[in-house]
């Protein structure tokens, strides 16, 4: 059994590690010309 402070600590790794992917395929995407700008008012 694992401690809550471990538990915080592994959830707050598994966080890191999937914002750090999205932010991988975001740049992607980009790199790609895949790029949706939104407004206030819509997506353009």
């Amino acid at each position: 059994m694992i401690s809550e402070n471990e538990y915080n600590q592994l959830q707050k790794a598994k966080r890191n590690a999937e914002y750090l992917g999205m932010l991988e395929h975001s740049m992607e995407e980009a790199k790609n010309g895949k790029v949706k700008r939104y407004l206030s008012w819509g997506i353009i």
